[in-house]
């Protein structure tokens, strides 16, 4: 029988020596004490692990990676070559771009220049002291009603005061009456002008560039931060200016035209109205013409009335220019008149589309036929472009390129631009490009072969700048001994003589140009004497103005809107301009011969009294001028008048 108990011992004093057949029932409650020899599973898990490993695998991998291993270029340089080379060359390194500590200073400059005239009028001078400080006010507003039709934009008017009337003063408690011939208003008027004024230094207090205006601008050698505004703004040639401006401005205004009447009285008239004084002031009055300002001496005053100041760093990048000249022969195409033009385009397209970069600001693209600039307009000219189954397209290619790291030169950059257009050329994928671009060019150039019967020659601009070492001359050089800021900056040099001078010293071209240079056209103002007549630039070169951009318009009819306005027609005739005016056969008022008369040339006949001042009431018919103008005088002996008829 078995026993009742379990034994309290083993069977066996050592454990069997085969395995058993079956795992047990339970698992053992205690790891092993050491590693087993072997991998668990004789294959790898079909899942990758959810963590990195604790250590790099001791063994490269057997494939490349599908991408690459970080998001930005390496910064070590490869030890070999690419496998292969970009569509265009490198530029030949010449300099690095510059790095200065600058401080820019903007300062407002304020000058003032009071100026003192008498008007001769005999006008009433009311003895009641509101009525006379009204005529004060009217007389003050229509002053400065004229002198600001003659100002720049920077320009002002400060203030406009009245001195005396009939040399008395405004407050005087003497009895006023009707002026005499040799009595008048005197008064004075302050123009004030803004100057802007830049100077920008570097941290050893150099100046290395002044802006006058946004312009820059001449600085001396040897002229200090705190002198730069008393040596750049011009006092005397602002005052010089202003003064022959307001003159301008009165002279003309207290000129009567053809038919007696002044632009200051009629302006005085608006501005009583506008006040509404007109029943107290006495309206009913006439001026004498003023003469020009001679010998004027004004009082100047000059004030900073705003200073910015900023501190930064600027990268200044090198512009490098060229200029390439060359031609190209198309042979077996016959390139009607019709279709000139889009050959033309097309051509210029291309050429651009091989040698403009995105470093190049200006690439542009001139091209001529057989000789000749192309314009749309070649119908006109067929009978000198004739058509042949060769012609010859000449073209101009001017580059400028704006580099940030390093730079070519002008020849390198005029090599670049050649190879580039010459390879296209050569291998008739300039040609083909043409073709693809329209159906009528694949027909027109089907057969058409591509030479370079010239190579195109670089072409490297002069470096032109201000010599504004010397501030009793004006002139350009190209010698190469520029100041060192100017190489620093970059920004001052022109390709030509006449550019720089035009940049520089508009105000005295001449001087600078010499006979080499050339004026810019158009028109501008005769203010040094009384007449009101436009200057044409390039007939009259003696007498440009200070700033003549400023001044310059491209015709007369411009010039003598924007500076006669209120003797546009006078302006016109005197300039030698043509009237190009529509007269409307309307009626205005003559005061001084009490009649009405037409709106139209005064050699037309009849009641034809010249072309109407813009400020003048116009009437449809002479009994309408009549009744509102002079209706004193009876409708019929007014009407009469003015159609020349005999008064019954």
């Amino acid at each position: 029988a078995p026993s009742q108990a379990p034994s309290t011992s083993p069977t066996t004093s050592s454990p069997t020596t085969s395995p058993s057949t079956s795992p047990t029932s339970s698992p053992s409650k205690a790891p092993s004490q050491a590693p087993s020899t072997s991998p668990t599973t004789s294959s790898p898990t079909t899942s990758p692990s959810t963590s990195p490993t604790s250590s790099p695998s001791k063994a490269p991998s057997q494939a490349p990676s599908t991408s690459p291993t970080t998001l930005s270029p390496t910064k070590i340089p490869t030890t070999s070559p690419t496998s292969s080379p970009t569509n265009k060359p490198t530029l030949d390194p010449r300099t690095q771009v510059v790095e200065v500590e600058v401080t820019r200073v903007t300062q407002k400059v304020e000058t003032k220049v009071t100026v003192t005239s008498t008007i001769q009028m005999n006008i009433v001078v009311p003895t009641d002291s509101d009525d006379r400080n009204a005529l004060v006010n009217v007389l003050k507003a229509t002053i400065i009603s004229l002198l600001e039709q003659n100002l720049a934009d920077n320009q002002s008017i400060d203030s406009v005061a009245i001195i005396s009337i009939g040399g008395q003063s405004i407050n005087s408690r003497l009895l006023f009456h009707r002026l005499l011939e040799n009595e008048g208003v005197v008064w004075s008027s302050v123009v004030a002008e803004e100057t802007t004024v830049t100077t920008v230094t570097d941290q050893d207090g150099n100046v290395l560039q002044t802006e006058v205006n946004g312009d820059e601008t001449q600085v001396s050698d040897g002229v200090g931060e705190s002198d730069i505004v008393g040596s750049v703004v011009q006092t005397d040639t602002i005052a010089s200016l202003i003064v022959s401006q307001v003159s301008s401005a009165i002279v003309a205004a207290t000129t009567s035209d053809s038919s007696g009447d002044s632009l200051f009285v009629s302006t005085f008239l608006v501005e009583a109205t506008d006040q509404n004084v007109a029943d107290v002031v006495d309206t009913d009055f006439v001026v004498e013409p003023v003469a020009p300002f001679e010998d004027q001496v004004p009082t100047i005053t000059q004030a900073v009335t705003a200073t910015a100041t900023t501190t930064d760093t600027i990268t200044t990048p090198k512009v490098t220019e060229a200029e390439v000249e060359g031609k190209i022969t198309f042979s077996n195409t016959v390139i009607s008149q019709e279709h000139l033009s889009v050959f033309v385009d097309e051509i210029k397209r291309e050429i651009k589309r091989i040698v403009c970069d995105d470093n190049f600001p200006k690439c542009e693209v001139s091209v001529g036929v057989n000789g000749q600039p192309v314009s749309r307009h070649l119908r006109e000219r067929s009978r000198s472009m004739q058509e042949s189954s060769s012609m010859d397209v000449d073209f101009t290619i001017a580059i400028e390129e704006i580099c940030v790291s390093v730079c070519s030169d002008s020849s390198a950059l005029s090599t670049q631009v050649t190879g580039l257009l010459n390879v296209a050329i050569d291998n008739g994928s300039f040609v083909e490009s043409l073709q693809g671009s329209s159906a009528t060019l694949m027909t027109l150039l089907a057969n058409a072969i591509a030479t370079r019967s010239v190579v195109p020659t670089p072409g490297a601009p002069s470096n032109w700048y201000p010599d504004w070492r010397s501030s009793s001359r004006s002139i350009c050089l190209n010698d190469g001994n520029e100041p060192t800021y100017m190489k620093i900056f970059g920004n001052y040099y022109e390709n030509s003589l006449d550019a720089c001078c035009k940049r520089y010293y508009a105000w005295d071209l001449i001087t600078c140009t010499g006979d080499a240079g050339t004026v810019p056209s158009g028109f501008y103002p005769n203010w040094g004497t009384s007449e009101t007549k436009c200057f044409n630039s390039t007939e009259t070169p003696e007498t440009l103005p200070y700033n003549l951009k400023i001044w310059l318009d491209t015709d007369i009819e411009s010039c003598c809107e924007r500076n006669f306005n209120w003797a546009y027609n006078d302006c016109i005739y005197l300039s030698s301009g043509s009237l190009n005016i529509a007269a409307t056969s309307k009626w205005y008022v003559n005061h001084q011969e009490e009649i009405c008369q037409k709106d139209c040339l005064k050699n037309g006949g009849g009641s034809c009294g010249g072309l109407v001042d813009p400020w003048k009431t116009l009437f449809d018919t002479s009994a309408a001028c009549c009744k509102e103008k002079l209706s004193w005088i009876t409708s019929t002996t007014c009407e009469s008048r003015s159609m020349l008829l005999p008064v019954v």
